[in-house]
């Protein structure tokens, strides 16, 4: 199929074909020798501790809960980051926000939480990354801020505040709050004042380009396209900077290498998992073909694929779950949306969801070992078909949980080998990164499909002198290849692979890997 082609700067080389790492500040690491001067207000919990998934006194849903994990933990795992074959680790906000530990809605965006750390910090991981072969990308949120940011409450309390149009307004002259929370005002992205701000010279993007290699940026999907533009361009002047747009559709393909280099491609991530979970890999295919012919071959390998993230059910109760999940048009994680048991009479009742997921959050025994079956598939499929695969925190060690809050507790540090299964987990997503490392995605060639139906799933895929050959079986019976090219048969190859026989023969759940 005829590629389209791009005019427009390429991504970074570092980015093409990387190993992504998505973690939670906050509940990733508490360094070893954290000290911080506690702030007022802050509901400070002991690491591992349960999420708090109920109302406070107010019968309010917050998310004020604070682990303490922090820039300096994240260095000492360093080492960790290696072992995984991760290059780019993407980090959630650390910009300054009261109340809420994801930091999506910042109190100050030039402040440095004081419980992630500091820009000396920040520094000190971007060197240390860097001198290992990692590169970092920061989350950030410009849709929207927090109600005690001091723009905010100046332009609401002050007749006369230069702040006033840095917001954006409903037909009444009333400030909108993003999504209805009463807490996030949104920004107005017309305002010439909010726009140097976070993209001007002595703004945001400048303060923080020096000290990361790129941005994920919260919401693209509604910034507009010359405010993602302004600050790609910004982000640009310091260095090669990646800039990743959280869009939940496909964007248009007239964003690409102009307001934004690569999305967090959900769509991808819906594909694979509704492939190996209810065997719809015609999907899986005939989505890959229309990005394809819409998206320039250098900026497509590298969109962003995910298999679970801090918005989405933890994929290993996704996949332990299916009998709650969904199948058709919609997405396969929206176990939330209508029609379901606790939408009745025009209402969702959130507590008694919520109550669900707590209850029904640990897959049983037989759960967990079917759900790392079809993780094991779904991840060969992330790490070697299309675009550049994300790992999200846990998924590694068979991290379990719904959604918000349960799919962000504390990373479990303790010893894996005291949990046989969770080793075994482990150990599979280190030798899948080590292989992975074994061909060269900046320069491959788009997949092609070999062999799929219900079951099986089989594609090829050339960069340079290597090719590639994987096959994977959901399915309950052992099926014979007869699609492994003759090329892979009498040549010196790599193979890694479970439950496959002689390169030949696929029993259930295995798969198969080979590189010449």
């Amino acid at each position: 199929m005829e590629q389209k082609k791009n005019e427009e700067k390429r991504i970074p080389e570092w980015a093409e074909g990387a190993l992504f790492y998505q973690l939670f500040v906050d509940r990733f690491a508490r360094s070893k020798n954290h000290l911080n001067d506690l702030i007022n207000g802050r509901n400070y919990r002991s690491w591992g501790d349960e999420v708090n998934w109920r109302r406070n006194n107010d019968g309010k849903f917050t998310n004020n809960d604070f682990y303490g994990g922090d820039l300096k933990g994240i260095i000492e795992k360093i080492p960790y980051f290696k072992l995984l074959g991760v290059d780019v680790l993407y980090l959630s906000p650390i910009n300054f926000s009261t109340f809420r530990y994801d930091r999506y809605a910042a109190s100050n965006h030039l402040m440095i939480d004081p419980d992630a750390g500091t820009f000396e910090d920040l520094k000190e991981l971007h060197d240390e990354a860097n001198e290992n072969g990692i590169h970092i990308i920061l989350d950030i949120a410009f849709n929207h801020c927090s109600i005690d940011n001091a723009f905010y409450v100046d332009a609401v309390n002050n007749p006369n505040s230069q702040y006033r149009d840095w917001f954006k307004r409903d037909n009444d002259g009333n400030i909108s709050f993003w999504y209805g929370f009463t807490d996030m005002p949104e920004f107005n992205q017309y305002s010439k004042g909010y726009q140097g701000y976070v993209y001007g010279n002595n703004g945001v993007i400048a303060k923080y380009a020096p000290y990361v290699d790129g941005f994920r940026l919260d919401l693209a999907e509604v910034l507009e396209s010359f405010f993602l533009e302004g600050i790609k361009k910004q982000a640009n002047k310091h260095s090669p900077h990646l800039i990743i747009g959280e869009f939940w559709k496909n964007p248009a393909p007239s964003l690409i290498g102009k307001a934004i280099d690569v999305p967090t491609s959900y769509p991808l991530t819906n594909a694979i998992l509704k492939g190996v979970a209810y065997g719809e890999f015609e999907y899986l295919e005939k989505l890959t073909e229309t990005m394809i012919s819409e998206y320039p071959k250098e900026y497509l390998n590298s969109f962003l694929v995910s298999l679970d993230t801090h918005d989405i059910v933890r994929v290993l109760t996704l996949l332990g779950r299916l009998d709650l999940m969904r199948k058709g048009m919609m997405d396969i994680w929206k176990i939330d949306d209508p029609p379901t048991r606790w939408h009745r009479d025009g209402k969702f009742y959130t507590d008694e969801f919520r109550q669900f997921e707590y209850d029904n959050d640990k897959l049983s025994d037989e759960q967990l070992k079917n759900a790392i079956e079809l993780l094991r598939l779904a991840m060969v499929i992330q790490y070697f078909y299309i675009g550049s695969p994300c790992l999200y925190y846990g998924t590694e060690i068979g991290m379990q949980g719904f959604k918000d809050p349960f799919n962000r507790r504390c990373m479990d540090w303790t010893n894996e080998k005291n949990d046989a299964t969770r080793s075994k987990l482990f150990n599979f997503v280190v030798q899948l990164g080590r292989f992975r490392k074994l061909f060269d995605f900046s320069n491959a060639e788009f997949p092609n499909v070999v062999a799929r139906d219900s079951e099986v799933f089989c594609f090829t895929r050339k960069s340079g002198e290597h090719t590639l050959f994987v096959a994977v079986n959901r399915g309950k019976t052992e099926r014979i290849l007869k699609v492994v090219p003759e090329e892979f048969k009498n040549e010196v190859t790599s193979t890694f692979s479970y439950n496959c026989i002689d390169l030949q023969i696929l029993l259930p759940k295995g798969f198969l890997i080979i590189i010449k």
